[in-house]
């Protein structure tokens, strides 16, 4: 009866978990589109009516539309360099976790268990650094 218990509680907790996650990924979808809306029929409305306003108008959002590429690419450079350290810490990890286990182990191949943080380390740090040679080329 206690496992039932364990197993209804972190189901409740799972299906919450994925409950909360779309309904926080639907309203930024919202809210995103609500501002391409609102955006569009600003252009619109300045296309209605041609004025000097107008143009500061379209300057201010040429302005923020740079200002909000900037931002995306900051936030790449950025996502790619944290990728690439992670790689290099697990690999780091890895190395000193092989080294303990064959200097400090009694058994010949225990070893090995390094190469697992080693192989993810080498995986994050390989699709970082495709990551970066596919930005290049944009």
């Amino acid at each position: 009866m206690e496992d039932i218990g364990r197993f209804l509680f972190l189901a409740a907790g799972a299906v919450s978990l994925f409950t909360f996650l779309s309904i926080a990924h639907w309203v930024n979808i919202q809210a995103v589109e609500r501002q391409a809306r609102e955006r569009f029929a600003l252009l619109k409305k300045i296309a209605e009516q041609p004025t000097d306003s107008a143009k500061l108008v379209l300057d201010l959002l040429r302005e923020d539309e740079a200002k909000e590429r900037t931002a995306t690419e900051r936030k790449t450079v950025t996502t790619r360099r944290d990728s690439l350290q992670t790689g290099a810490i697990l690999i780091a990890l890895g190395v000193a976790v092989a080294l303990a286990f064959a200097i400090a182990s009694d058994r010949p191949r225990l070893w090995a268990l390094g190469l697992i943080p080693i192989s993810v380390g080498m995986v994050v740090a390989g699709f970082a650094a495709l990551d970066r040679k596919q930005g290049v080329q944009e």
